[in-house]
């Protein structure tokens, strides 16, 4: 009996482990864009063990972010389990494979971008009738050594033996354990008894000791409750008189709607200019009221607390009269932030003794990177950002028109005049990098005064990039030895520890080879003195530089948000939704101690069995109990008898035709709950 419950929880174990280690860096996997994602179902990927003769399917699913950005540096992690295979074989229709504009491979920490020609060329090794078979090349093998000599991959998780075998030693265990109990029933009833028997002399030995113990533990229990009902009747009086006075001072601020949300506040499927703020700002600002500045601060992929942080910034800076918030359909599938609560943490004096805790801790940890803080600055640095266009040198307006022809012939009129600065070299060098045109800068290295290292370094970085010309690094300041670790592995895509420490020996204030550390789950180095005052981000320059070349979507107030998603942690859907609904109280709470009024939507859907289709009554139940103006979105898209599919895209998010929809209704919704004043009242007043 020992020997066979020993056995099964060996086996639990390794079921646990082999589940839990492998982590999504490890894995591979394949993004093709140019294709419709209604089409998904027609690829077909088998991977293969050479030893075993095994074959798997491997799962295939869309998503709708395209960007480089995130490809290569957040690509999701949507499966745990995987096994190692020795090849991985695909086949799709041929006009479907014809129709592939980009292929994004991920093997490891390196991702490659294949376009769809070279795709056709090197992986599409024959056709059969309408089938297009596709192989990786194997010169792909030595892009990165994690690839190693078998390939890992996704697999279907309902065809992974291993999850089965868990559930084969839960059951298994509650086998011995009920057999157990019923082969020794009258031993258990014995010990029982003498427990219980011991249990009594002991404490009526100890009565004295154990009477004083009572005492005190109630009197504890009362200074508690007492503490608890002051802290809440004192937080109910200084709240009420507090949103009094706030929403007096909104009054007379500037105008200002944000809408805060995920990817259907992004709009991802609207055309450029029909993301439903656009068309809300169009609406607010097209009919004789007063003039409002409506942001757009929707990122695909935030969940309901990473909105929920960023709320108070928004507030802060923007002093908002209205702030639109559709939130909590990305926590189905993206738990950062998510922690199960026992309910005695929303208790008042558990916060309170928290706060104290957290700031003496914080006191110790001054000396210590915090991703946090640094994440923060990024975003305040991206927010502080302002390019004067009225005043550009010519070089400047040429390379913002991202026109090859005009931009040469800026620089060649600049250079025959001899009237090219050092400052214009040095933008046209980094404005070749950002958007790999190296041709651009290539005429310029002559025209490089001497002393101008930071001009030179950079000028030698292009040409290590595009032409692998390597940087000698002996001659390097310290600054620029950093520079070149922690830029050369940015741009590979790949960072070690090694390089990154090598930077920071360098120059310890670069902030990035920090953040990059804690990504590789390695422990940071104490930070030197004077940090704080000295500390700076590449990252920072690569926004600025973004910025002032005009390589951001023109006429769109974004907020820069570092997406972190957590797919690992596994709740279940009434966990997320007190989650979300805690979350959206506390931005209700936020908004209102401010003075700003706040408006809730729903989610529209185009089914039912949508993984996050459980959040808009959530967000019902907020707007019913705080009294929350509400926009249903679901009610409002579910009237539509004919054509309904035209107002979705096929992965579920709203067509322009949807947005417009939407903005509309939020329009008249907050005209007639008296949000918008027109022109005419603020002249009479």
């Amino acid at each position: 009996m020992l020997s066979a419950a020993i056995i099964a929880a060996l086996c639990f174990v390794i079921a646990v482990v082999h589940i839990r280690s492998h982590r999504f860096i490890e894995t591979t996997g394949f993004y093709f864009s140019g294709i419709e994602s209604d089409s998904i179902d027609e690829i077909r990927v088998n991977a293969f063990n050479g030893n075993s003769q095994l074959a798997f399917t491997v799962y295939c699913l869309e998503h709708y972010r395209t960007t480089d950005t995130y490809i290569y540096n957040d690509w999701r992690h949507d499966f745990r389990y995987y096994d190692y295979f020795d090849s991985i074989s695909m086949q799709m229709p041929v006009g479907l494979a014809n129709k592939v504009q980009t292929l994004y491979f991920k093997t490891g920490r390196t991702v490659v971008k294949v376009d769809g020609d070279e795709f056709r060329r090197q992986w599409v090794y024959k056709t059969t009738g309408n089938t297009a078979w596709i192989c990786i090349p194997w010169t792909l093998k030595s892009i990165d050594k994690s690839y190693g000599s078998t390939i890992r991959c996704f697999t279907h998780t309902s065809q992974s033996p291993v999850k089965y075998l868990r559930f084969f030693c839960y059951l298994f265990l509650i086998l011995l354990l009920v057999i157990a109990s019923f082969s020794n029933i009258k031993n258990l009833k014995k010990w029982i008894r003498i427990i219980f028997t011991r249990l009594k002399l002991f404490l009526g030995k100890h009565r004295k000791f154990f009477n004083r113990l009572g005492a005190f533990a109630l009197g504890i229990v009362f200074a508690f409750v007492v503490l608890e009902v002051s802290l809440r009747i004192i937080g109910y009086f200084y709240n009420k008189t507090h949103i009094e006075k706030q929403e007096a001072k909104a009054i007379v601020a500037d105008n200002c709607i944000i809408c805060a949300g995920d990817s259907f506040t992004e709009s991802i499927g609207a055309d450029p200019g029909y993301e439903y703020p656009s068309q809300l700002d169009s609406l607010v600002n097209g009919m004789g009221l007063t003039q409002y500045a409506v942001y757009n601060f929707g990122r695909s992929g935030k969940n309901s607390t990473q909105i929920l942080q960023e709320i108070p910034r928004y507030i802060k800076k923007y002093k908002p009269k209205i702030i639109v918030v559709m939130a909590g359909g990305a926590n189905y599938w993206n738990s950062w932030g998510f922690r199960k609560q026992s309910w005695w943490e929303s208790l008042k004096t558990v916060k309170l003794l928290k706060l104290i805790i957290n700031n003496i801790i914080s006191e110790n940890q001054k000396n210590t990177f915090s991703a946090d803080e640094y994440f923060n600055r990024r975003v305040q640095f991206s927010e502080s950002i302002r390019i004067d266009t009225t005043s550009l040198s010519p070089v400047l307006m040429a390379l913002r028109t991202h026109n090859d022809d005009s931009i040469l012939a800026v620089t060649k009129t600049q250079i025959d005049n001899k009237t090219i600065s050092q400052l214009d070299i040095y933008h046209i060098i980094m404005y070749s990098i950002f958007t790999a045109r190296p041709h651009l800068s290539a005429s310029l290295n002559n025209h490089i005064l001497p002393g101008s290292e930071w001009l030179r370094f950079f000028s030698d970085f292009r040409d290590l990039m595009f032409n692998k010309k390597p940087i000698n690094t002996t001659v390097l300041s310290p600054k620029l030895k950093a520079a070149y670790y922690y830029l050369s592995a940015l741009v590979s895509g790949s960072f070690d520890d090694a390089a990154l420490k090598n930077s920071i020996k360098n120059d310890p204030y670069l902030e990035d080879t920090y953040m990059e550390l804690v990504n590789l789950k390695e422990k940071c180095p104490v930070l030197p003195e004077k940090y704080i005052e000295n500390r700076y981000s590449y990252n920072d320059t690569i926004l600025y530089y973004r910025e002032l070349f005009g390589l951001h979507r023109l006429n769109v107030e974004s907020d820069v948000v570092h997406i972190i998603e957590n797919t690992e942690e596994v709740a279940s859907t009434s966990q997320i939704n007190n989650w979300v609904k805690s979350d959206l109280t506390e931005i209700v709470d936020v908004c209102r101690n401010n003075g700003v009024k706040v408006v809730l939507m729903c989610y529209p859907f185009l089914h039912k069995s949508s993984l996050s289709y459980p959040v808009n009554e959530v967000i019902r139940s907020v707007a019913r109990e705080y009294d929350v103006i509400l926009l249903d979105n679901e009610a409002i898209f579910d009237t539509i008898k004919t054509d309904r599919n035209t107002y979705f895209i096929s992965d579920g998010h709203c067509s322009s035709k949807g947005y417009s929809l939407m903005s509309n209704s939020l329009y008249k919704l907050i005209v007639s709950n008296g949000l918008l004043k027109s022109e005419k009242s603020n002249n009479a007043q």
